[in-house]
């Protein structure tokens, strides 16, 4: 489990939360264990501590996790203050040209017609089952330049390619 963009001011003895090395949870430094890399490679001691393996293991609960107070935290800047979000990961497209409109429509799961500029919709696309085929972002750019999708960064590949079928099916 992790959290992207994850968020944490300093920890009270400021150790870092970024991820160290893996450690094997120490299991070839116990002499006798069995678990060894081989003669020559010395074995790997557990980390003393790990501030980061810490706070993530507080997030494997059916419990409210550790971080929902610092989550309520980052909502809050977010709502009150300025707050800077990375999406660069996420896949984006661009729809446009003469039946952009006509097109975005029959994509779209999601009621498109009449969206105002600068408008964001969260919608499926679905196959002619009905059966989802990606879940994204629409917007409609300004000035009838087209709409512009922002997909998932693992699932940019295929969403596009899955588009364009459908375009083509809709005699886009």
């Amino acid at each position: 489990y992790e959290r992207p963009g994850w968020f944490e001011p300093q920890t009270a003895d400021n150790e870092s939360l970024v991820p160290k090395p893996y450690d094997f949870y120490g299991a070839y430094a116990e002499e006798g264990s069995g678990w060894r890399l081989g003669e020559e490679i010395a074995d790997v001691p557990k980390h003393k501590s790990h501030a980061y393996e810490e706070r993530i293991n507080g997030e494997l609960t059916f419990d409210w996790p550790q971080s929902h107070n610092l989550v309520a935290n980052e909502c809050r800047a977010a709502r009150t203050g300025a707050a800077l979000f990375d999406q660069s990961y996420f896949g984006k497209l661009v729809l446009d040209g003469i039946d952009a409109d006509a097109a975005v429509q029959w994509l779209c799961g999601a009621d498109m017609e009449g969206r105002p500029d600068g408008s964001v919709t969260y919608t499926p696309l679905c196959n002619v089952r009905g059966g989802v085929e990606a879940d994204l972002t629409v917007s409609k750019l300004t000035s009838g330049k087209g709409w512009y999708f922002c997909t998932g960064g693992g699932t940019m590949s295929r969403d596009r390619l899955w588009i364009e079928h459908a375009l083509e099916a809709g005699g886009f």
